[in-house]
């Protein structure tokens, strides 16, 4: 039983990371062309959307956060 769980964890936590790579490099890319931005600010509440600037303070805490990892100094942007 221990084994499946095991088995099942590390599939599940796969998963996670490979979503969470491809979020991080959309954001990067995303973040690269100024016309994004106009577009994914614009919420769609019909659908419950709020708009991208809403979840800036966590990708810039995650940026934080891996610059701390990684060992190097986080620069605020245009510095």
């Amino acid at each position: 039983m221990w084994r499946i769980k095991r088995t099942a964890f590390r599939i599940y936590f796969a998963a996670f990371l490979a979503q969470y790579r491809y979020a991080m490099d959309f954001i990067d890319i995303s973040d690269q062309n100024p016309d994004f931005h106009v577009v994914l600010n614009e919420s769609v509440p019909e659908i419950g959307l709020p708009g991208f600037y809403t979840y800036a303070a966590l990708y810039a805490g995650t940026d934080v956060v891996a610059s701390r990892w990684n060992g190097t100094d986080c620069q605020p942007a245009g510095n």
